[in-house]
């Protein structure tokens, strides 16, 4: 029975496996922390991208069904052919839109305007708009158009 010897590892082979075990864990870690970074970032430019889709195409969307849209000096009403309305107010850095309970809004830099005076009245409507916006943090700028068959274009002013 002398002969059996028992086998096992020195202190020396034991540490250095769990050296290189904590090295391997440790850029396991990295690498997932560094995609879990890289999703959330793919995450959040997605999110802005939908941001300002969605609401330009709403805006424009508001335009093109609108029977007009009348001017104030910090908004704008667009009121539909059925009557209803939606509106707009300016903000120093956002654009809100409110549609009966729902609002929903868009980071801005600068709006533009141009309106026609309405020739049965003194009433201001909008004829043109341009925001600028920030996109991943550089400017783009949306402009919507607005034609109306019953107004001399004739008279046409700008304001902000």
């Amino acid at each position: 029975m002398m002969g059996n010897k028992l086998q096992a590892f020195t202190v020396m082979e034991v540490l250095i496996n769990i050296l290189l075990t904590a090295i391997i864990m440790g850029m396991v870690y990295f690498l997932y922390v560094s995609f879990v970074k890289q999703i959330g970032l793919f995450e959040e430019n997605i999110s802005e991208k939908n941001n300002l889709y969605t609401f330009c195409h709403q805006l424009k969307t508001d335009f093109f069904n609108a029977e007009e849209i009348v001017n104030s000096p910090n908004s704008f009403k667009v009121v539909f052919y059925d009557r209803s309305k939606v509106e707009y107010t300016i903000g120093k850095k956002f654009l809100y839109r409110t549609q009966n309970s729902r609002w929903d809004s868009l980071e801005i830099r600068h709006v533009d305007r141009e309106w026609v005076l309405k020739s049965n009245s003194q009433e201001q409507l909008l004829h043109r708009l341009n925001i600028e916006t920030l996109f991943f943090n550089s400017p783009v700028s949306c402009s919507f158009y607005k034609e109306y068959p019953f107004i001399n274009s004739s008279v046409i002013a700008n304001g902000n």
